[in-house]
């Protein structure tokens, strides 16, 4: 799971992004993103209880169609003010929360973005490299058994160093993306 207290929501924070943090985070992003569209979807569907308020409230009209004061002695038109007023203020609520959302699914999306911007500079081995790392989550000395059984016999160090050496060309990638999209 992504380390919420390290995830820069904001595109200000673009500038403190390393290759390690967004190739570790990459599938966590993706959940994140699918998450936040679902979240999304489903506030703006609106609920049962909500439709059911406002049957309750069409009953109240009479037949000029325009909504007229509360009749005190109907219990259903009361009990509909009364929700109705608390369903203005989850209203907002739900508004601001959609809101919010639409910004982190941005910034993630921007990271996403730029992962899927350095992968495609990347050749066809270090792709790979990193999808058993960082997706698949194999060790080292996996790797290189993998490797072995391919017929290129491989240390467990030389995968590290690669990996290492790939790092240093993510992070190279990432400020000149960065750099390019901050002018």
């Amino acid at each position: 799971m992504i380390d919420l207290q390290s995830f820069p929501f904001s595109t200000g924070n673009m500038n403190t992004i390393d290759a390690e943090w967004l190739l570790a985070n990459y599938r966590n992003l993706k959940g994140l993103k699918a998450s936040y569209e679902e979240r999304i979807r489903q506030l703006n569907t609106p609920s049962s209880e909500i439709q059911l308020i406002e049957s309750m409230q069409l009953r109240a009209r009479l037949m000029d169609d325009l909504p007229h004061g509360i009749n005190q002695n109907s219990k259903i038109e009361y009990t509909a003010f009364e929700v109705s007023v608390l369903l203005e203020k989850e209203e907002s609520e739900r508004k601001e929360e959609i809101q919010r959302l639409y910004i982190e699914l941005a910034s993630v999306n921007e990271y996403i973005a730029l992962y899927d911007a350095v992968y495609a500079g990347l050749t066809t081995s270090e792709k790979w490299i990193i999808t058993q790392y960082y997706e698949n989550k194999i060790s080292f000395e996996e790797i290189a058994l993998i490797l072995e059984k391919e017929g290129k016999p491989v240390s467990k160090s030389t995968i590290r160093r690669k990996k290492l050496k790939l790092v240093e060309k993510v992070n190279i990638l990432l400020k000149l993306l960065i750099n390019n999209h901050s002018r």
